[in-house]
């Protein structure tokens, strides 16, 4: 027996070698490198984790194969090989495995989209869009336009109004007229109910505490202290009567541009201040405030003059129970040039903030070779920011400027436009 074993104690040798080998790399169990255990199945095509245990750092190569973590019910990790390839085991001290956890159950609430590949094409995490370098449109925004009640101040005549209608071709919702209270003995004039009311238009009257004869600011008999002191009550009882017979509907202004510097009745003029305003417009307001078919509007000018802390907008006004409408005056008389929302802005977002109807009772420009742009502007892209403004009014006058609509043809297109006649 054993010179047969000698004589054959190569092949012998080779044969324990081989069984070994086959038991250490094919059967026996193998420790990784955190010393758990990792087990093959039978089939050849998964590696099995024990329960809880972790991958060790080994880098797993298939040839033309791939693999994939899993969970097991039972808490198992496999490690599943796509082809049968035969696999070669390498440690990697660097490599990290990454390892599932037992799956929970969810209802997706997003849909995730494949990622490209980041490693020629980097995709952000956010996307920004570039900043706006001209903010002011260059086209008007007609889409959300609609048109506004409109009106004008054509002059103190019927003549005047009648050119207007002609060369505009359509009847305003406003028509507006000043009122001197030391002229015409303070009243209407009889063609101007016939001229607006059987219209249907709406009159805006500019109620002026002065004599425009005696011109000037100078002017101590319609200081707010004899107002106060009741040296105009009869003829404030006579005009509440002339407004209730009126047929039609009244937008009454007392005292506007009541913040400038060149009426008898600014704030700071004549011991005028803010404060005797307030008063004098409350004590005026118990004569004319209760009148059905009369609104009481109130109209500062766009910009204060002086510009001092006592004399801003909100210290001339008399409280939300006095007041039915705010509104504005303004002007682009030039040099220089101002925007549209460079006058209007700050007093219509101030004004947008008494919760009340906003109107421009008063504006225009001057004749320019940007007229038209600067009305377009205006009614297209800066009035439909404020959404309180429901009406304007424009001040069709060759004064001291050319403010009439018609001075250039560009500037009346842009206004048949606004009022939705183009």
């Amino acid at each position: 027996m054993w010179r047969i074993l000698l004589a054959y104690k190569s092949t012998v040798l080779a044969l324990i070698l081989t069984v070994l080998v086959v038991y250490v790399f094919f059967v026996a169990p193998t420790p990784n490198a955190t010393g758990r255990v990792i087990t093959r199945d039978d089939t050849g095509e998964t590696m099995v984790f024990a329960p809880g245990a972790t991958p060790s750092p080994i880098h797993t190569r298939f040839g033309d194969g791939a693999s994939a973590i899993n969970a097991t019910p039972d808490g198992r990790r496999t490690v599943r090989i796509v082809t049968t390839t035969e696999a070669i085991h390498e440690p990697i001290e660097s490599a990290t495995v990454e390892t599932v956890e037992k799956p929970k159950v969810t209802t997706p609430t997003t849909v995730i989209t494949p990622e490209p590949d980041t490693t020629t094409n980097p995709t952000p995490t956010t996307v920004t869009k570039p900043p706006v370098t001209d903010p002011t449109p260059t086209t008007p925004q007609t889409a959300s336009y609609s048109p506004l009640k409109w009106g004008v101040y054509a002059g103190a005549t019927p003549t005047t109004i009648a050119e207007f209608e002609r060369r505009i071709d359509t009847n305003p919702d406003y028509l507006a007229y000043f009122v001197h209270w030391g002229n015409d003995n303070g009243k209407l004039p009889a063609w101007l109910a016939s001229e607006a009311a059987a219209k249907g238009r709406t009159l805006v009257l500019f109620w002026e505490a002065s004599d425009h004869i005696i011109g000037g600011t100078n002017q101590p008999a319609y200081s707010y202290d004899r107002i106060l002191a009741g040296d105009w009550d009869d003829y404030f009882a006579d005009f509440a009567d002339q407004l209730r017979a009126y047929p039609g509907q009244v937008i009454l202004i007392p005292f506007s541009e009541l913040n400038g510097n060149w009426t008898p009745w600014s704030g700071t003029l004549n011991g005028n201040t803010p404060q005797k305003a307030v008063a004098a417009w409350q004590y005026l307001h118990g004569f004319v405030g209760n009148i059905s078919n009369v609104k009481i509007g109130w109209a500062v000018n766009a910009a204060s003059v002086p510009d001092t802390a006592e004399n801003q907008i909100e210290n001339y006004y008399p409280g939300s129970a006095y007041v039915d409408i705010v509104g504005v005056d303004g002007f682009n008389d030039g040099p220089p040039w101002y925007s549209f929302a460079e006058i209007f802005g700050g007093p219509l977002t101030t004004l947008s903030r008494y919760g009340k109807p906003v109107m421009i009772f008063s504006f225009a420009s001057a004749e320019g070779p940007k007229k038209a742009d600067w009305m377009r502007d205006g009614f297209f892209n800066v009035l439909p920011q404020y959404p309180r403004v429901t009406g304007w009014v424009w001040f069709n006058q060759n004064k001291e400027r050319n403010w009439l609509i018609w001075s250039d043809q560009n500037a009346l297109a842009v206004f048949k436009e606004a009022i939705g006649e183009e």
